[in-house]
């Protein structure tokens, strides 16, 4: 059957393996029509469908639903409410809809703590032992300085006051719109 391809060997012209009519291509893959795709979206399937429909060639193979309309949740960190805010609405797509209020998921806490070292570095590590998840150091204060003693005799560790805070999260709500692909020759 000549132009019927049943099988990846022979000739695409006659079909027969070997070829008889010379006319033999080596490369199957050259001789198939060029697919191409487009992506239309919408607030629902069927808005992005119709989109679709409206701007389809007449060659179309297909049109498939490639995603539905997903809700999903931004989280932003920050010092304080507002740069928490800000982190969570930049990690929203530029093609998002429907973005919700911020919902404040953790406040920040602060607190302070009294620690007994030798130096700051000996600080930082008790401290970073007993601190809340996320928290970050913001003042480590000496209040008496430790005492090295002579030969290791008469070693007097310091005292250390430590602030710290843990960050503000806050989460946006907003939803991702459904895309549709077109298929399409040329």
């Amino acid at each position: 059957m000549p132009n019927i391809r049943d099988d990846y060997y022979g000739c695409w012209t006659c079909g027969q393996d070997p070829c008889v009519c010379g006319e033999e291509d080596d490369n199957y893959y050259d001789n198939l029509p060029e697919l191409h795709h487009k992506i239309f979206e919408g607030k629902t399937a069927a808005e992005a469908k119709a989109k679709a429909e409206k701007n389809a060639p007449a060659s179309v193979k297909s049109i498939d639903i490639t995603r539905d309309v997903q809700e999903k949740k931004a989280v932003g960190e920050g010092k304080d409410r507002n740069t928490a805010i800000l982190a969570a609405e930049k990690s929203v797509p530029a093609n998002a809809f429907d973005t919700g209020a911020p919902s404040v998921l953790q406040d920040s806490r602060c607190g302070e703590t009294v620690i007994q070292a030798m130096s700051e570095s000996d600080v930082k590590k008790i401290w970073k032992h007993g601190a809340p998840d996320n928290a970050v150091l913001n003042e480590c204060e000496c209040k008496s300085l430790p005492n090295k003693g002579f030969i290791g005799f008469g070693r007097k560790h310091g005292i250390w006051k430590v602030q710290w805070q843990t960050p503000v999260k806050v989460g946006l709500t907003y939803k991702l719109p459904a895309q549709v692909t077109l298929t399409y020759e040329e």
